[in-house]
Parts: structure tokens; C-alpha cells; sequence
């Protein structure tokens, strides 16, 4: 692989569905970096090779690098968001179905943001670009349309029950609005958070998280706090990560007459998360020389920090179901699917 490549799959592996709205202006290496950021957390455990109970290759399905993992009852689900492509494989690495390409087609998509799992072994496919939520069941056939119209664009969908979804949005007024079926909203639920409408949208990026049970997550991706949610129900202030991340500078440019936004980045914080179990994972950037290989976990009913795993290499998403971690590391040629032991302790 050349260089130009090797920088692009890490690009499409840190950006994942997300807008890339930020513009770096420093790194772990060229900031102050720490370069052990341990002291201040609580060392459990290592993900390496030897503690690996399961892994595959990704065939070699034409198109198909995926950036995005999802597990359920159905089996792993992995998205291109670049290709606009959906699979679902065996947790042995058998593909049953690899769908999509850009288009409007019914088992088309024009801009992959977020998968999630649903009852019934579905799963939605939110395609702002294509306007719509894509409802696919465990056969990869197409069952259910939710039309984006009414509310635009969003990142990410946090499903409720079976009949309704949460969309996270890249606005710092309204960053959440819930939709029925019909795609229509029905409410906007609040952050409990009455400082995070003051944040440059740019700057107000949240990563979600849900067990697919009614209680889910948002961390910020370039901020300090994260809030848990039961339902509607805010519980409580936003917690702080272990580790604190100096905010984002957001610059506004003039360029040829218009003016534009920037985001001056020092530091990631909750690149990637997950919720299993009644706890938090949060894959965390930060200042260190381990940024990306931190794996925070938290108590979803307290928000209290309980210690930190660590990987041997920075994967690119993650999920957890039936006490495996299954870790994605979309730079490897081919990409992999790797399932370790996981439990809170």
C-alpha cells in the first residue's frame, strides 16, 4: 500500500461517518503531548493479540473497506460509509450479505452517517444525503422508509423502542430532535446542559452510544463532558472524562467574499463509544502517546469513571454483545474483525 493510500484509509478510519469539519492544527506528538497519560487512570487490562478469542477478514468484496461495526443477535455489521456499503457477516467472518452503492435505489445509499442495530435481528442505515433512514432486516432486503424531510441533516440515530428514533445534529440550539415512523418530529429532547447552546455547532460534535435497551449516551468529540440519557430523561449534569481536553478554537476566515469556519484542533476526546452491560467505553483521544489506544470505561448510572483498558492498536470502531469486545481495524490490509473478552472489571 503507498503512502497516499495508507493516509487515506487512516483518514476514512478516524473520520468514519462524520463530517470532517476540523482542521488540525496539532497532534499528540506536537502538543505538549503526555506521553503516558496512566497517571491519572486506573490501568485494567490490555487488548493484544494473546487475549484475542475471535477474528476475520473482511473478503475482499469489491469496494467494501469498512469503518463502522455494529453487533446483534444477527451477526456483525459493518459499513462503507465511503462506498455507501452494508454487510452483515457470521461472527467466524462469513459474509451473508454485502449490499449498497451510491444511489437511490432501494439497496442504494447516497451518504452513510450512522448504522444501528434494531429488534428482529434490522438495522437502520441513516443516509441524510439520501433523505431518508433505511430500515434493512437480517436478509438485507429493504422494510421500512423513514423520510428525512422535516427534520434535514443529522450524524447519528439513537433508536427508541421500535417506533421512533433520536437524531444527534450538528447544531448547538437544537441538537436532538426524535422522529416517529412517518419521519416527523415529535420532540426535541434536552442535553441538561444549558452552556452547550452557546458552542460554535463546530465545536458542539457529540458521538452517541446505546445498548439498544432505552438508555444511551453522547460524548463530545472534541470537548471535555458526556451525558447519559434513560429514555428522554437527562440523569443528571454532564459527567467529565478522566483525561480533560482543552475545547477547539473555532476561526472564522474570509475567503473569496464568504466567510468560513474552522475548527483549530488540539485533541480528540470520545472518538468512538459504546454502552453494554450498565457500562460506558469510550475510545479517547487525548494528549498521550496512547491517544486512540485508551478504551475509558464508566458507570452508566453514576457516570463515575471505573479505570482504563488499553490496546495494542488504535482500532477504528467497536461494540460489545454477550461479553466479547469486538474491535475494527479498518487500516489493516485486508481490514479485521477481532473479538476479545470484555467485562467492566
Amino acid at each position: 500500500m503507498g503512502a497516499g493510500s495508507r493516509w487515506l484509509r487512516r483518514l476514512r478510519s478516524w473520520a468514519g461517518p462524520w463530517l470532517v469539519l476540523a482542521a488540525v492544527s496539532g497532534s499528540a506528538a506536537g502538543c505538549g503531548a503526555n506521553p503516558d497519560a496512566r497517571p491519572g487512570r486506573s490501568l485494567l487490562g490490555r487488548f493484544d493479540v494473546a487475549s484475542a478469542v475471535r477474528r476475520f477478514d473482511v473478503p475482499a468484496a469489491a469496494g467494501f473497506q469498512p469503518t463502522l461495526l455494529r453487533v446483534s443477535s444477527a451477526g456483525v455489521w459493518l459499513a462503507d460509509p465511503w462506498a455507501n456499503r452494508v454487510g452483515l457477516f457470521t461472527p467466524d467472518g462469513r459474509a451473508i450479505f454485502v449490499i449498497g452503492g451510491t444511489g437511490a435505489g432501494p439497496a442504494e445509499f447516497k451518504s452513510i452517517r450512522d448504522i444501528r442495530p434494531l429488534g428482529g435481528g434490522r438495522l437502520a442505515v441513516l443516509d441524510p444525503a439520501g433523505g431518508r433512514i433505511s430500515v434493512l432486516g437480517s436478509d438485507g432486503a429493504l422494510q421500512v422508509t423513514v423520510p428525512l424531510t422535516e427534520v434535514g441533516h443529522a450524524e447519528q440515530l439513537v433508536p427508541v423502542g421500535d417506533t421512533a428514533f433520536v437524531l444527534v445534529r450538528v447544531r448547538a440550539d437544537t441538537p436532538l430532535v426524535r422522529i416517529d415512523l412517518a419521519g416527523r418530529a415529535t420532540a426535541y429532547p434536552s442535553l441538561g446542559w444549558p452552556e452547550y447552546a452557546r458552542l460554535h455547532p463546530l465545536a458542539a460534535q457529540l458521538t452517541a452510544a446505546t445498548d439498544g435497551r432505552g438508555r444511551w449516551v453522547l460524548g463530545m468529540l472534541t470537548g471535555p463532558r458526556f451525558v447519559r440519557f434513560r429514555g428522554q430523561e437527562v440523569l443528571g449534569p454532564p459527567s467529565e472524562f478522566v483525561e480533560p481536553v482543552q475545547p477547539p478554537e473555532v476561526v472564522a476566515q474570509r475567503a473569496g467574499g464568504r466567510m468560513t469556519a474552522q475548527v483549530r484542533l488540539v485533541h480528540r476526546a470520545a472518538q468512538r463509544m459504546a454502552l453494554a452491560d450498565g457500562t460506558i467505553l469510550v475510545l479517547f483521544g487525548g494528549a498521550s502517546e496512547e491517544a486512540g489506544r485508551l478504551l475509558d470505561l464508566y458507570d452508566f448510572d453514576t457516570g463515575r469513571y471505573l479505570g482504563t483498558r488499553l490496546f495494542e492498536e488504535a482500532p477504528s470502531d467497536l461494540d460489545v454483545l454477550d461479553g466479547l469486545l469486538y474491535a475494527l481495524y479498518a487500516e489493516r490490509e485486508p481490514p479485521q474483525v477481532v473479538a476479545f473478552p470484555f467485562g467492566r472489571s
